[in-house]
């Protein structure tokens, strides 16, 4: 609510549209409303592309958080919900994108873990017990045929992030609306050391979704 009081502030303002930047957006975005048409536009990571987005063209768009950006008002009100299965629109620049069929997001499902130990060196194999939710009204499908879902391992040291493909011990297909299950994660330690944060990410072609808290571990070498 606040950037789209500042946007019509500034837009009254030239002076301060072109001191915070905004000079110019309204064109950028309305070309990009040109491309999407009337599907609702889904960014990642930034609140205020959908926020400009939203008030420049009248038209729909929201941002689905990654393990990279904060979480914002976009996660309260969870509105790529109403989106699952229609037709969306991603942006790879500013002006363009590509059309999404079948849209599902994985941003709301939750994974639940506890580690033994936070001490590991590197090349370790772990196998980590999980629980796996989806509360929201609408299945997730792990085999989509354009947005399929997969575990990631998240190590976070000195700000950079490394990426690690997890496997987990029993083929999921489906999780449903309001379900969970339990499986175990396989992953690897990477060859990195000193003291990190771990966690969980699925990925859905689209972005590496917050799904688990992170925990402070320390990675060495023998």
């Amino acid at each position: 609510l606040f950037i789209l009081l500042l946007c019509r502030i500034a837009w009254m303002t030239p002076a301060i549209a072109e001191r915070i930047g905004l000079a110019g957006e309204k064109q950028k975005y309305e070309t990009l409303a040109k491309a999407a048409g009337d599907k609702p536009v889904i960014f990642t990571g930034s609140f205020q592309q959908p926020s400009l987005y939203q008030y420049f063209t009248k038209k729909e768009a929201v941002t689905l958080s990654n393990i990279c950006t904060r979480r914002c008002q976009f996660d309260v009100w969870q509105k790529e919900l109403d989106y699952q299965g229609r037709d969306v629109f991603f942006p790879d620049s500013d002006t363009s994108g590509y059309v999404q069929t079948d849209f599902q997001s994985v941003n709301r499902i939750q994974i639940d873990y506890e580690l033994t130990t936070t001490e590991f060196f590197v090349g370790d194999t772990l196998v980590i017990p999980i629980t796996i939710s989806n509360p929201t009204d609408y299945d997730v499908d792990f085999k989509h045929a354009s947005m399929p879902v997969n575990f990631y391992s998240v190590f976070e040291i000195n700000d950079d992030i490394d990426l690690e493909y997890d496997t987990p011990d029993k083929e999921i297909n489906l999780l449903p609306a309001h379900h969970k299950m339990q499986l175990n994660l396989q992953t690897v330690i990477p060859d990195i050391q000193g003291d990190a944060l771990f966690s969980f990410s699925l990925h859905n072609n689209f972005c590496f979704a917050y799904n688990a808290k992170f925990v402070e571990v320390k990675i060495k070498k023998e």
